[in-house]
């Protein structure tokens, strides 16, 4: 999975996911965005990501 780690205004850290389609920081305990795929979850910034996802999964291993 591809993590990277934030510094929130408020001092705390979390671990955020990286949405394949879109390249953009997904945190993937509040996004509505998610499948999995070849056993892997994925996690995206919108339903269009998701959807462009689920067209070509292959392209995004």
């Amino acid at each position: 999975m591809l993590y990277d780690t934030v510094l929130f205004a408020n001092g705390g850290y979390d671990m955020v996911e990286k949405d394949v389609v879109y390249k953009m920081n997904v945190d993937e305990k509040k996004t509505l965005y998610k499948t999995e795929y070849g056993g892997k979850m994925y996690y995206f910034c919108c339903d269009a990501c998701l959807k462009k996802f689920q067209k070509e999964p292959q392209k995004y291993k």
